[in-house]
Parts: structure tokens; C-alpha cells; sequence
């Protein structure tokens, strides 16, 4: 079994193709991921597109907090994503990004979520700074950066190819319908 955690799940960039958001339905749904509001996984990509929000899905017991077969899928199709999870028996609370551009972002979270900088760290920096050659102030702009790039802020908004999004609203139809899906 191993130690279970909370994970959410937001999918922040740009799917380029059917074939991708099949692959990534698929990594999610094999992950047990669920929709945060509720309802179906097409129904959330469905709900994204219709409010130009971001699909976002979680899981409860997710096992070491690792998803790394859905993240490997995002990051093969260049999707910008970010992640937050729980703290386990063996690790704490942390959130992630991952830009199209291949950077990976991670950050201690408190319990609400929102990524930290412990007290140790900041003395740490403020008794290093001079010897190190860096400024405390520069450390700490840096990290904020840092913390606010983990957390997700400045990643692009969710969108679907164009031929994407039209087979997509043609399987939902056909699906609302009773029809067969080509």
C-alpha cells in the first residue's frame, strides 16, 4: 500500500492534439485522478474549455504522492502543469510546477498549501550571505520567486488545439446523443 497523501492536479498549458489529450486522459484516469468539482474526466476538460479555466483533479489517497506516469505524459506533450500535495509519514506538503520549457519548480508548502521559507532556511541565508557573496535580500527576492514560480503563478492558461477541440465537442455531442464515437 505505502503512505497516501492528497494531490491536486491543475493542467495549466497548451494540449496540442487529440492524440495528446487521449494520452493524457488516459495517464489520469489510470492514476485514478478524479475532477475536482465532480462529474466525468471529459466533463472537466468540457467544463475548462466552456468557463476558460483550468481542468483540475485530485486524489485522496493518492500513494507517496506520486504521479510521475501522468507528469511524464504532460511533459512528453509540453503541458504545462502544477501540482500540491499533502504531507505523508516520509516526506512534507509540497507544490510544483513544470514549464514547456522543461523547468521544474518545487516548494515546501504549509498546511494551507502556500509554499514556506523555514525560519532555519532564512537564518541560514542571513549568516551566510557575506561569506557566499550574495546579498540576504537577493536570497530572499530569489526564493520568493522561486516559491511563487512552484506554486504555479505566471503558468500559461489551459487551451486545446483548434482540430482538437472540435473532435473533442464532436464526441461530447455524439456521446450526449447516444451515438457511437468515431
Amino acid at each position: 500500500m505505502g503512505d497516501r497523501t492528497y494531490l491536486k492536479l491543475t493542467i495549466h498549458g497548451h494540449i496540442p492534439s487529440l492524440d495528446a489529450y487521449n494520452g493524457i486522459t488516459s495517464a489520469i484516469s489510470q492514476e485514478n485522478l478524479e475532477p475536482c468539482l465532480g462529474g466525468s474526466l471529459g466533463g472537466e476538460f468540457l467544463r475548462a474549455i466552456l468557463d476558460q479555466d483550468n481542468p483540475e483533479f485530485e486524489h485522496h489517497e493518492c500513494n507517496y504522492a506520486d504521479i510521475s506516469s501522468v507528469e511524464a505524459v504532460l511533459q512528453m506533450h509540453k503541458v504545462a502543469y502544477h501540482i500540491s500535495h499533502g504531507d505523508g509519514a516520509e516526506y512534507g506538503a509540497q507544490c510544483r510546477s513544470w514549464t514547456p520549457e522543461g523547468d521544474l519548480f518545487e516548494e515546501d508548502t504549509d498546511y494551507h498549501g502556500d509554499p514556506t521559507i523555514g525560519l532555519s532556511d532564512l537564518i541560514r541565508a542571513r549568516d551566510n550571505a557575506a561569506k557566499e557573496g550574495y546579498t540576504f535580500e537577493a536570497w530572499v527576492l530569489a526564493r520568493v520567486d522561486a516559491m511563487e514560480k512552484a506554486s504555479g503563478k505566471g503558468l500559461p492558461s489551459f487551451t486545446m488545439a483548434d482540430e482538437a477541440s472540435a473532435q473533442f465537442a464532436k464526441r461530447i455531442a455524439k456521446a450526449a446523443l447516444g451515438l457511437k464515437a468515431a
